[in-house]
């Protein structure tokens, strides 16, 4: 099922209105597992296969490389790492993103683009001085520079803590 630019628009109006009412936890900008299952909800209810998909996101955040400042705002997906250790132990989520994948058109969706300038400044004191992201991405093919990795360990837990939280 191809949709419209239109039709995407609705959906992600929806979920972002479904968001504003049902989600209660802090930092709605940080809540991307809740809005990756929302949109899958959504999708769901309108006949398309939508699957969760988690792992490492890296978007560029500078306009030009200076050799010595971050090039890109990301969520890396490092389960050993000391933090993700701890952050499990203590029964957080680790550092990583959830999005949404549409097998049948390839396409990966994140309504959460529209905060990564924000989130970059707040939790990585990063200026961003790239073009901004879209409001949200919808692509079978991310922007130049983005990456989307996703990695079946980190998609087993978001959707474990996802379960969890129902």
């Amino acid at each position: 099922m191809t949709l419209t630019q239109a039709e995407k628009d609705r959906i992600v109006g929806e979920v972002r209105a479904r968001m504003r009412t049902w989600y209660s936890g802090p930092n709605l900008e940080a809540a991307c597992l809740y809005w990756a299952g929302m949109v899958c909800h959504v999708l769901h209810a309108r006949g398309v296969r939508a699957i969760l998909q988690a792992g490492t996101h890296m978007w560029p955040c500078m306009g030009e490389d200076d050799g010595v400042s971050a090039t890109h705002f990301s969520y890396v997906w490092e389960p050993d790492h000391p933090l993700s250790v701890n952050a499990l132990a203590a029964g957080g989520m680790p550092e990583m993103h959830v999005w949404v994948g549409v097998p049948a058109t390839g396409e990966i969706i994140d309504v959460t683009t529209c905060y990564l300038v924000k989130q970059a400044r707040v939790r990585a004191g990063i200026n961003w001085t790239a073009p901004a992201p879209p409001d949200y991405l919808w692509s079978s093919k991310p922007p130049t520079g983005v990456v989307y990795r996703p990695n079946r360990e980190a998609t087993m837990l978001a959707m474990r803590f996802l379960a969890e939280a129902a």
